[in-house]
């Protein structure tokens, strides 16, 4: 009967002892699980839309003819009348018409020159074959002055009028001036837009 007790007594023992290990190795859920790391979406950044390129300005109508390029000067074009032909290689820059109705001429300025005023080159127009004022207003980049002059034959006699212009103008960082005379006073209204039409091509 002793014995009995005593196996009895070694296997309960060995039951609690099982019992004690499994408990010992389980997992203590009353432990905090370790805190999961928010992870926030990257928000996407927004590229300001690029600017769309401007467009290049448009050729306004021509009033006085049509745009051409002006010979015997590089980079210029200007409205100029119907039936003006270019002046020939080698001569003016410029314009004429067969009849005289028309004609243009440009030059670039010499610094003592492109300082003057208009005044001034007023004075200096009246002391050569000058009848009368026309035009003379000052522009946003220099005058417009027309006038009659004394048409002069081949033997340097005065054979009747014709009518002068000059146009100052500022065409980059250069001073110009576009010229000439036409046959009839009707004729210096589209003499003077036409110079003041000239542009860089």
């Amino acid at each position: 009967m002793r014995k009995l007790i005593a196996i009895l007594t070694i296997a309960t023992l060995s039951t609690l002892l099982a019992c004690k290990k499994s408990e010992d190795a389980a997992p203590d859920k009353t432990a905090e699980a370790p805190a999961e790391t928010a992870t926030k979406p990257v928000e996407a950044t927004e590229e300001p839309a690029a600017e769309p390129a401007k467009p290049a300005a448009a050729m306004p109508a021509a009033e006085v003819g049509s745009w051409q390029e002006i010979p015997n000067i590089s980079g210029f074009i200007a409205d100029v009348p119907t039936g003006a032909v270019p002046n020939a290689t080698g001569g003016a820059a410029g314009f004429h018409a067969a009849d005289d109705s028309y004609g243009m001429m440009l030059r670039e300025e010499s610094p003592e020159e492109a300082a003057k005023d208009m005044d001034t080159i007023k004075k200096e127009t009246e002391q050569v074959l000058f009848k009368k004022w026309i035009q003379s207003d000052a522009t946003a980049d220099g005058w417009a002055l027309a006038w009659e002059s004394a048409k002069m034959d081949s033997e340097g006699n005065e054979a009747g009028s014709q009518f002068s212009y000059q146009v100052r103008r500022k065409l980059g960082d250069k001073t110009y001036s576009c010229y000439g005379a036409v046959a009839k006073a009707d004729a210096v209204p589209a003499a003077l837009k036409s110079c003041a039409s000239i542009r860089a091509r």
